[in-house]
């Protein structure tokens, strides 16, 4: 190559062939050096392959299992397994009780309410090393719930039934089931009432064959066009407005205007605080927290990151607040 080169002698192709070999050699430094917002693309990126897997995915065949249903007594068996071609359920697995978990939870249940009949079943599963202590919440539970769900507890403890394959580590497992194939799953590390519900009512509303924008106009009033389109902020939206916080040449000043930027966009976008929260808690839980910006920049994101696991504190939003009390709750992280 090098015998190449020299034999153009001094022609503009020798030039560019020059330049040519110079960026090659710099590209490994230019990765490094990326701006802030390609960082974020490239780290939301990496993020998306590593994805989390619980149960049987989308495609596969339901396996026969059964739990114990958590109000009858003496103690009966439901049995859960394949149902009929076009018996379309809904099978929630509460690994981690929480405020979160619970107020999706009730946020799907009365979303079932709205759908035109027949409406999807559902059934609720709680796997757990302490059963008694999750009748006694469920007793309690009961009344904010609809009274067509099965209420029930796996009879294989925290692990859950070994055929489904459950991921304990995940907070919640989500199957929307028609007949016997799986039609939906959701694996959630991070229960989130504005992030999660509508992909899973969606998904239900597929199986159906029911429109899901009639259906949304059914469990909220409708948005005026600006405010959808705010609730349907894309990718590339999303990271325009988050990646100038974590620019390593912010200062402190600039950091903390943007942070109260972000914030006050998610009181007006409950699904892009949603979205914000999560992403901060995957920076955060992934430990990398030192590649995203500043110091001070990093703190907002852990700011952020604690607010997953806390309801948002408001009257009408939160369901939590009507919620029953519940004595000893068995791997309650309600925090």
């Amino acid at each position: 190559m090098s015998l190449i080169v020299r034999g153009l002698n001094d022609s503009p192709v020798r030039r560019w062939i020059v330049v040519g070999l110079c960026v090659i050699g710099c590209l490994p430094a230019l990765v490094a050096s990326q701006s802030p917002l390609a960082r974020l693309v490239v780290a939301q990126e990496a993020n998306d392959d590593e994805a989390v897997f619980s149960g049987p995915q989308v495609g596969e065949p339901l396996p026969a299992f059964s739990v114990q249903d958590l109000l009858a007594d003496p103690p009966t068996n439901h049995d859960l397994g394949p149902g009929e071609d076009d018996d379309v359920r809904l099978i929630m697995f509460v690994h981690q009780l929480s405020r979160p978990a619970i107020g999706l939870v009730r946020q799907l249940t009365m979303g079932l309410t709205k759908f035109e009949s027949p409406r999807p079943r559902a059934a609720l599963i709680f796997l757990t090393d302490d059963p008694t202590a999750t009748r006694q919440w469920a007793g309690n539970a009961r009344r904010a719930l609809p009274e067509d769900i099965v209420l029930g507890v796996s009879l294989d403890g925290p692990e859950g039934p070994g055929a489904l394959g459950l991921n304990r580590t995940v907070a919640m497992t989500i199957l929307v089931v028609k007949g016997e194939e799986v039609v939906g799953n959701f694996a959630l590390i991070q229960p989130s009432i504005q992030a999660d519900a509508p992909k899973v009512l969606e998904n239900l509303c597929e199986a159906t064959g029911q429109s899901w924008e009639e259906l949304s106009s059914r469990i909220q009033p409708p948005m005026d066009p600006r405010q959808a389109a705010m609730q349907r902020m894309d990718d590339e939206t999303f990271r325009g407005h988050v990646g100038p916080l974590i620019n390593r040449e912010a200062s402190e000043e600039d950091v903390a205007r943007i942070a109260a930027e972000l914030e006050k966009l998610g009181e007006t976008n409950p699904a892009f605080r949603a979205r914000m929260i999560e992403a901060a808690s995957r920076i955060v839980s992934s430990g990398r927290l030192e590649n995203y910006g500043t110091p001070a920049a990093q703190e907002v994101l852990k700011q952020w990151a604690a607010k997953a696991e806390q309801p948002r504190d408001n009257g009408r939003n939160n369901p939590e607040r009507t919620a029953p009390a519940r004595p000893n709750a068995p791997r309650d992280q309600d925090r």
